[in-house]
């Protein structure tokens, strides 16, 4: 019997890594009956959602201010930040009954600003009777040291991590393990949608390069990350016969990849050998990177199109996540990842990737091995969630 289900925590479709999750975990439970809870619903419908499933509003500052502003005024007098949650989450909490809840920001406990609200909304949905399930979860394992975590981590029916470090970590919090589940990211399984590509693109000739305002934010040495992506364009340009693109993977004013990228495409435009890819809903940019010989990304969801691609990707990273899902495609993160707050030299980002280019052969060899195995993995995932949300417990 399908049950009626709803995805939160989910922040939008100008996160293209956001999106592939919902869309690729849409495609693992086709037939249900599934709504998702959004920060953003209008990027939803103008990306790759609409008609995937029901897109419902997360209740915000831009839907009304008075409304929020009462609630948040409410929120401080009582020193109850229940209500907020009540009324931010209305559609789940009010408006309708769901069987189960899924937990859909595979990294939101990555971030300690957020995990309050994590918390209080698992809560929540337990109080109401809902059975709720963290799905492809990246996790500090500092984080679950905390008394407050663990516990909320133990109200979950089933937490899915998506690599081993938060697996193990999870195992040592005191999370049962009949209850914890080791699958890949669910966006391993995106279909690619390959469209015309841009003048300047020669397939299997590009290296495209991505890079966020979140890793620059967290480099120990103030212009460092930039620093280190400039050299990386200029020695490429001048060691390789290899075109650069740029892509962008958030797309949202105050996190928006376009903003360091232009800055990079100016510095570099009269080359004649770099380009800006358009913005385009998850699949088409998965599209696009499965045709590039090389990917440099700072989003998660960007490298896992290329690994997934069979693509050699090189990870500026700055958390659990990048770490563990190359050690678990290649048992190591050295080499594949180049962790941001660790920058102290202009140069550190070319020197990983001309090693990676040293590595080209081996490295595809390692992933046309591994990734069809990696997939399989990931749409287990998919089945396995499938039967857990089915399942009467």
């Amino acid at each position: 019997m399908s049950q009626k289900i709803v995805f939160t925590t989910h922040a939008g479709s100008g996160n293209h890594g956001c999106e592939a999750i919902v869309n690729s975990t849409c495609h693992m439970l086709a037939g249900q009956d599934i709504s998702v809870i959004s920060t953003r619903p209008w990027e939803d419908e103008a990306y790759s959602l609409g008609g995937l499933c029901h897109i419902k509003k997360e209740y915000r500052i831009t839907e009304s201010l008075p409304v929020h502003l009462f609630y948040l005024a409410k929120k401080l007098l009582t020193r109850d930040p229940m209500c907020y949650i009540e009324y931010r989450f209305q559609e789940a909490l009010q408006n309708v009954r769901y069987d189960a809840a899924v937990s859909i920001g595979g990294d939101n406990y990555c971030y300690p600003e957020q995990v309050q609200d994590l918390m209080l909304l698992n809560r929540a949905l337990n109080a109401r009777g809902t059975k709720t399930v963290l799905w492809g979860v990246s996790i500090e394992p500092s984080l679950l040291k905390r008394v407050d975590v663990s516990e909320d981590m133990k109200r979950y029916a089933h937490i899915f991590a998506r690599e081993r470090i938060t697996y193990e970590a999870l195992l040592s919090a005191g999370v049962e393990e009949s209850r914890v589940h080791r699958y890949p990211d669910p966006a391993f399984c995106l279909k690619a949608v390959r469209k015309e590509l841009p003048e300047g693109f020669y397939e299997g000739n590009v290296v495209g390069i991505n890079v966020s305002p979140m890793v620059m934010e967290r480099e120990a040495v103030p212009g460092m990350v930039y620093q280190n992506y400039e050299t990386l364009i200029e020695q490429i340009l001048k060691n390789t016969q290899m075109n650069v693109a740029l892509l962008s993977h958030v797309v949202w004013e105050a996190n928006d990849d376009r903003i360091p990228l232009r800055r990079l495409y100016e510095r570099f435009q009269e080359s004649g050998r770099v380009i800006m890819l358009p913005d385009a809903d998850c699949t088409i940019l998965k599209g696009y990177i499965a045709r590039m010989r090389f990917l440099v990304a700072a989003r998660t969801h960007a490298s896992i199109a290329a690994y997934s691609s069979q693509v050699p990707v090189l990870v500026a990273g700055y958390s659990v996540k990048a770490k563990g899902i190359a050690e678990e495609l290649f048992g190591t993160a050295e080499g594949y990842v180049v962790p941001v707050q660790e920058m102290k030299k202009p140069d550190e980002l070319w020197e990983a990737f001309r090693s990676m280019m040293e590595r080209e052969a081996e490295i595809r060899q390692l992933l046309k091995e591994r990734m069809p195995v990696y997939v399989e993995q990931a749409e287990a995932g998919g089945r396995k969630l499938r039967e857990i949300l089915n399942a009467d417990e």
